[in-house]
């Protein structure tokens, strides 16, 4: 099942609560497995990690040990009653850490992998060990919240296959459409909080989505029609009324005015839709002749004989595996780093704007959204503020603490001050993490139009068919179209 919904919707929130069986009639032997991407930053051995997959046996070892330390009583046929259980858990003679190594090999761990801690592994590997760990005890029920995010395009593939391959009840989160339109028989949309259930994968719910507003905007229209046609029956009799100064006939139209209201509704001219602004202020290029680059002087190349010319006004994606030096790429662009070999140029008094990851965590949870952006443009009219937020979705959010407010939220509001600032040089790293459907269609949009230079680095597919003119793949240190 996918399970999709706006930003700040309840869709983690209801994932956890399914895991942690909080949920009223949900089965007390139901055996759920919840991963998200903070589950799988603690500092714990790789192995052990895996292992706790199993809720039996990290209960079984530790009364086990309660009982040993003299922390629990229990007579001795309990004692071994529990170790009989934990010996029937271990199998055929095999501990349960020998099973979870044979498990994190068959996901491509190395043995030095093996012994360390998830922490110090990248984004694909942690995730790898995740279906590992649901793989060395399979949940009934598997939920998986935004596994894609800090996943390199391959990653993404083989954590669709590996889904494919398993036999468990899967609930995913993602804002990946191709992602979920490869892995999901079903979809889950969280609404004005109901429940919506359709039966196919994400394409086709959308198509159904769109024909049915199709229908809705049909009967909308003959609606507006009749309302039309009536209203000048009503405008006609007021003016006659009014001619004449037969006070009945004027009080009779207003009655039949009023009746129209309570049938069809009142007469709604909404707004235009607030874009954000697409001007740049000035202009930027930026070129990478033969660059090299290492982070110490006997260390291996990340990256070796890059080549690259942005010219103004170009959209550049950039794709890659995790670890392959996107993130280097992008510093030495910034002037944050110095190439070890080559030449990297860009225009001296253009404006640079950065998205990262690291920009979302360092917001201050107490203040607001707009608090946040008239802290950082003073000189700005809070209406305007009040706009600029509206365009990125944010209006009703505006004096709520960003506390309260979801990952993908904090995001737009990071993405809102860039634009305002309009640079002539935008730099992106993975900004559709975390951003819902309408949020990153949006982005995807105003980038498109953007009129300064954008690189971006990103592995969601559609999006970048939508933003990128050009798209470079960065492997094993070098750089092609």
């Amino acid at each position: 099942y996918g399970f999709i919904g706006p930003n700040g919707s309840g869709k983690s929130t209801l994932l956890r609560a399914i895991g942690e069986h909080r949920i009223q009639n949900l089965p007390p032997d139901l055996r759920t497995l919840f991963i998200d991407q903070e589950a799988t930053f603690v500092n714990c051995p790789l192995v052990d990690f895996v292992v706790q997959g199993d809720a039996d046996l990290v209960r079984i070892r530790r009364q086990i040990q309660n009982v040993q330390d003299g922390l629990e009583q229990a007579s001795g046929d309990k004692l071994s009653q529990l170790m009989d259980e934990l010996e029937l858990m271990d199998g055929v003679g095999q501990a349960p850490e020998d099973r979870a190594r044979a498990v994190l090999r068959d996901y491509g761990f190395s043995t030095a992998m093996l012994s360390t801690n998830l922490h110090e592994l990248s984004g694909g590997w942690r995730m790898r060990a995740a279906l590992a760990r649901a793989t060395f005890n399979p949940p009934e029920i598997l939920l998986l919240d935004e596994p894609t995010n800090h996943l390199d395009l391959e990653g993404i593939e083989e954590l669709e296959q590996r889904l494919e391959q398993l036999t468990c009840c899967v609930l995913v989160v993602s804002h990946d459409k191709m992602f979920l339109d490869h892995v999901c028989t079903d979809i889950v949309h969280l609404k004005d909080r109901s429940l919506h259930y359709f039966h196919g994968n994400l394409t086709a719910y959308q198509n159904h989505c769109e024909e049915t507003f199709r229908k809705q905007l049909r009967q909308y229209e003959l609606q507006e029609q009749r309302r039309e046609h009536y209203q000048k029956t009503i405008d006609h009799a007021v003016q006659h009324a009014r001619r004449t100064g037969d006070d009945k006939a004027l009080g009779l139209a207003a009655s039949r005015k009023k009746k129209l209201t309570e049938r069809l509704g009142p007469d709604k001219r909404e707004d235009g839709k607030k874009t954000p602004n697409v001007a740049a202020q000035g202009s930027a290029h930026v070129v990478l002749d033969t660059v090299a680059f290492a982070y110490a002087q006997d260390a291996p190349l990340i990256l070796n004989n890059v080549s690259l010319r942005v010219d103004v006004g170009d959209h550049v994606g950039l794709v890659g595996r995790n670890g392959s030096g996107k993130s280097t790429l992008l510093k030495l662009i910034r002037k944050e780093l110095a190439p070890t070999r080559g030449l990297v140029e860009i225009d001296r008094h253009a404006s640079m704007g950065v998205f990262e990851q690291q920009h979302v965590d360092a917001l201050d949870l107490t203040q607001t959204p707009l608090g946040y952006l008239a802290e950082c443009f003073p000189d700005e009219k809070e209406q305007e503020l009040r706009n600029h937020l509206g365009a990125f979705g944010l209006a009703k959010r505006s004096q709520l603490p960003l506390h309260l407010c979801s990952g993908g939220q904090r995001s737009r509001l990071v993405l809102a001050k860039l634009f305002l600032e309009a640079p002539a040089l935008l730099i992106l790293d993975e900004p559709t993490n975390h951003l819902d459907f309408d949020a990153i269609d949006a982005l995807a949009e105003v980038l498109a139009a953007y009129a300064g230079t954008v690189i971006v680095a990103s592995h969601d597919r559609a999006f970048l068919q939508t933003v990128a003119s050009s798209i470079f793949r960065l492997s094993k240190g070098t750089l092609s179209r």
